[in-house]
């Protein structure tokens, strides 16, 4: 029997420390003059600007990623391991009374 458990430290995780190789920001946040002044390649969309990340920047996110997500995992798992944990001993103990009228009245 294969039982699923969702944890939410991993997916917390990966929501947080995002690996793709662009970034967006808001047209509040800076201008398109400065984006060309600065000689950033970007591309315009409605409110924003999607720009590529760095070498370095890219390379923490990884890093992040590769020192964090191992502890996520077993965070989730230690939580999956306890519900299935909680289960046996619940069942167990309402087996392993032998009076045949428990719980009947």
């Amino acid at each position: 029997m294969v039982l699923f458990v969702n944890g939410c430290a991993t997916p917390a995780l990966l929501e947080a420390v995002d690996t793709r190789s662009k970034v967006a920001i808001s047209s509040k946040d800076i201008t398109e003059e400065e984006l060309q002044e600065k000689g950033i390649p970007y591309t315009k969309f409605d409110g924003y600007y999607m720009v590529d990340k760095t070498i370095w920047r890219r390379a923490r996110d990884y890093a992040v990623l590769g020192a964090a997500l191992p502890f996520a995992l077993v965070a989730d798992g230690t939580i999956g391991a306890g519900v299935v944990g909680v289960f046996v001993v619940y069942c167990y103990a309402q087996g392993a009374s032998t009076d045949p009228n428990k719980g009947k009245r």
